[in-house]
């Protein structure tokens, strides 16, 4: 037999597989997440995306390591990463540093949990070293786990400060995330203004005004058609009330307070780049078609979302060659964009839209932010998400 002498040094694990800067990866056709169980539903029209049809198409990664910031929140610990792209490392490469299993405590909605917390998920975290145990919300966390995390998405005002409390006697136990820095992406005006502090080149948003109370609706500094959208984006059933506007008459039937977002034509392509820290993905999806001049001039009223998705539906089927040759948006401008927003977030788990003008393909618009919306429709997320909750655990 032959005997090894114990040395303590570290051995490097290097990723099995390196994707190349620029290689688009074909998500597989997997329906595990029917898109009517989902988060609740962003119908945005940018990007109203149909039942069937379109999970991510395309994937753009790079690999970078960075050297984690710590950062405080007030009452709350947040933990920021500069960005940087990492390809889905085999999670047990991560795990080899502890022998117990991470406890990651979750508190979520029912629907979240639902389509979020999947057996698949379950099952890779705890291969992989990240038990995740459920938290009754109405209980004290400090009586609780231990945990290394807490992931959640709940915001009413006894989990706000059973949060408090938490993190005040256990500062450094990482909670994904602050219910301060997610309330920014609570409002559809707050949510937007984080982009032009950027200032990254050919990006920007699309114009919009918020209307509180009845007004002079002919004087509004505003194009039609536009989109009304409810100015809270809570994910209530109220804050998915949308529809499209042709003419501004009818803004007077509309509840108050709401938004006008001038729509712009972009393709019918939208792309949505996932954040969950120092991982990001760029994907295309399908969105809604363009209104040309013609149709815009014989339009006439306002029409609901739910409408405008039944047309959209109804219509489709040229996906085709046009889809599949739309080039994703630039991987710099997403980069900028990813970690920028990062920073200016103070945010782990997050995701944003992107649209490119067709009147001017060099310029880019951001028309949506959301707090970890839909992360279950990604390509390998079991993955994805095991890592990143590794990664916060063990550098915590």
């Amino acid at each position: 037999m032959e005997i090894l002498l114990h040395i303590n040094f570290d051995i490097p694990v290097f990723p099995t597989t390196l994707l190349q800067l620029s290689e688009n990866v074909e998500a597989s056709k997997d329906t595990r997440h029917p898109a009517n169980e989902e988060d609740p539903a962003d119908h945005d029209l940018f990007h109203f995306v149909p039942t069937t049809e379109y999970r991510e198409k395309d994937l753009q990664l790079s690999t970078r390591w960075s050297t984690p910031q710590w950062r405080y929140a007030p009452q709350f610990a947040i933990v920021s990463f500069p960005f940087s792209h990492l390809p889905c490392r085999h999670s047990s490469e991560i795990c080899q540093r502890s022998s117990k299993p991470h406890q990651v405590g979750y508190a979520l909605t029912p629907r979240k949990e639902k389509t979020f917390i999947l057996p698949s998920l379950l099952s890779h975290a705890s291969q992989n070293g990240v038990s995740l145990p459920k938290i009754v919300p109405s209980k004290p966390l400090i009586q609780l786990g231990p945990f290394n995390c807490i992931l959640h998405k709940l915001y009413d005002s006894d989990w706000k400060q059973n949060l408090r409390d938490f993190a005040s006697q256990n500062p450094s136990i990482p909670i994904i995330d602050s219910p301060d820095s997610i309330e920014i992406l609570h409002s559809r005006i707050s949510m937007l203004e984080t982009v032009p502090k950027l200032k990254i080149s050919n990006t920007g948003v699309p114009n919009q005004i918020t209307i509180n109370e009845v007004t002079d609706w002919e004087n509004l500094e505003i194009n039609f058609q536009s989109i009304a959208k409810p100015l809270d984006a809570d994910g209530s059933e109220k804050s998915q009330k949308m529809h499209l506007i042709f003419e501004k008459d009818v803004l007077k039937n509309l509840p108050l307070p709401f938004v006008l977002q001038e729509f712009i034509n972009h393709g019918d392509i939208i792309f949505k780049v996932y954040v969950a820290r120092k991982y990001s993905r760029c994907v295309k999806r399908k969105s809604l078609p363009d209104i040309s001049e013609e149709k815009l001039v014989n339009s006439k009223g306002s029409l609901p979302f739910s409408q405008v998705s039944n047309l959209t539906a109804a219509g489709g089927g040229d996906e085709g060659c046009g889809f599949k040759k739309t080039e994703l948006a630039p991987e710099n401008l997403v980069k900028e964009l990813v970690e920028g927003l990062k920073e200016e977030l103070r945010l782990n788990l997050f995701n944003f839209d992107v649209i490119r003008d067709v009147k001017n393909k060099d310029n880019y618009l951001v028309i949506d932010l959301n707090y970890f919306l839909g992360f279950a429709k990604m390509p390998d997320f079991e993955s994805v998400i095991t890592d990143f909750l590794l990664d916060v655990c063990s550098k915590r």
